[in-house]
């Protein structure tokens, strides 16, 4: 079976159903300000998390000038058999020795030492890579939450609108005596339970919007989140496995993974070559009265205890934490993208099938009302299709939300982002 997530696709069928229920607010979305997942994913990149992780980015690359830089050098002046100051001269010969002493150590430790730094910043890289996609999937989670909850709102308004109609036409018949005054109360009971659901839908979306504000930095108190404009497009994909392939090639938090593992098997190559912490040659100059010689030697350390035996183990077992952890995140990745592609295929399927489900519900509510005024049904009927119809709208916006939320995560898992982001 073959599943194709395109633009044409997203303006199909599928969102031509989520039209009715989400038409109703366009109006008021071109009273006030309004924010897009396109404003939502570009406003949540400057998120402080992305900055903080920016920030260890250039902290790794001062780690790596440090273990670029040589050891310096060792210039030492010395004075042998010079009388005391203010005591009496002794017949001593004065001797005088200027010697200078370089570090050999990083002939054989830069290397690795090098390397492990160069790793650390290649980590670092790829983990602000991976902050900037997992911010901007938590904007377009807060943002299709925040879409859900402005439905939700918009119809608890709709209903509660309605509700007041109903109540003044029953009113009327109930003074006509043309109705039961039960009705009435009825009525008047369901537009109470009506304001407190227009409450709770108020505080959900107040909620949301923070929650959103919170992720991207824009004040969300009072805009309309504006879906119409926020069409997602993705590639197309023959196959769960080319998902897979891709996001294993491009996700960032598995490349970081990679690279602390060589980070780490280069701490492993460094500490083997610190068993040997200290070697320097030493060349210097001895000036007496008689004339001056040359001094020179190598100073190197007898390994008769090996000290670094902890430091080697220590490497290694953090070479193994290392390899661990890119194992779980490749892991992580596969389950990522097998159970967001079911879930995509899942509800593009209810969808598709759906698709006139708020449409017969509005009809649904409206001929029961009809018959409801010309006193063919009960009123109980009538309030149960409006429960019906605020039902499916809301569904029908969390299943179309979802789908589109769980797209716009395979897209960005599957998406091998530009290198030089840092910069």
């Amino acid at each position: 079976m073959r599943i194709t997530f395109t633009t044409t696709l997203l303006r199909s069928a599928v969102f031509m159903a989520a039209l009715p229920v989400i038409a109703d607010i366009a109006s008021a979305q071109a009273q006030a300000q309004s924010i897009t997942l396109e404003d939502a994913v570009r406003a949540a990149a400057a998120n402080p998390s992305v900055g903080a992780a920016r920030a260890r980015v250039r902290a790794a690359q001062g780690t790596l000038r440090t273990a670029r830089a040589w050891t310096n050098p060792t210039f030492t002046y010395q004075v042998e058999k010079a009388p005391l100051p203010g005591a009496r001269s002794m017949a001593l010969e004065r001797e005088e020795s200027i010697i200078a002493m370089l570090p050999l150590a990083p002939m054989y430790q830069l290397g690795p030492r090098t390397a492990r730094a160069r790793f650390e910043v290649l980590s670092a890289e790829y983990e602000f890579r991976d902050a900037q996609r997992m911010v901007s999937v938590a904007a377009a989670s807060s943002f299709f939450r925040a879409a859900t909850a402005q439905v939700g709102l918009r119809s608890a308004e709709e209903v509660g609108s309605w509700l007041d109609t109903l109540v003044v036409y029953t009113t009327h018949r109930v003074r006509e005596g043309a109705a039961a005054e039960v009705d009435l109360l009825r009525l008047q009971v369901e537009r109470g339970r009506a304001d407190v659901d227009l409450a709770m839908s108020r505080m959900n979306l107040a909620r949301e919007l923070a929650e959103l504000s919170a992720l991207t930095g824009v004040e969300a108190d009072s805009v309309n989140i504006d879906f119409f404009s926020s069409i997602d497009s993705a590639k197309g994909y023959s196959s769960l496995d080319s998902l897979i392939a891709l996001a294993l090639t491009g996700r960032p938090d598995l490349a970081g993974a990679s690279a602390r593992v060589e980070a780490a098997a280069s701490g492993v190559v460094l500490e083997r070559r610190g068993v040997l912490r200290d070697l320097d040659a030493m060349v210097g100059v001895m000036r007496m009265e008689e004339g001056s010689s040359m001094m020179a030697g190598v100073s190197l350390p007898f390994p008769l205890f090996d000290r670094n035996a902890g430091e080697i183990q220590r490497a290694r077992a953090e070479l193994k934490v290392a390899e661990f952890d890119r194992e779980l995140a490749r892991r992580r990745i596969i389950s990522d993208i097998r159970s967001g592609f079911i879930a995509t295929r899942s509800l593009q399927a209810a969808l598709q099938k759906t698709s006139a489900l708020v449409s017969k519900a509005e009809e649904a509510r409206r001929i029961t009302e009809s018959a409801y005024r010309e006193g063919a049904v009960p009123l109980n009927q009538v309030i149960d299709a409006a429960r019906a119809l605020a039902e499916a709208r809301q569904s029908y916006a969390m299943a179309y939300f979802g789908w589109r939320q769980n797209l716009f995560e395979l897209t960005s898992s599957t998406t091998i982002q530009a290198k030089g982001a840092t910069q």
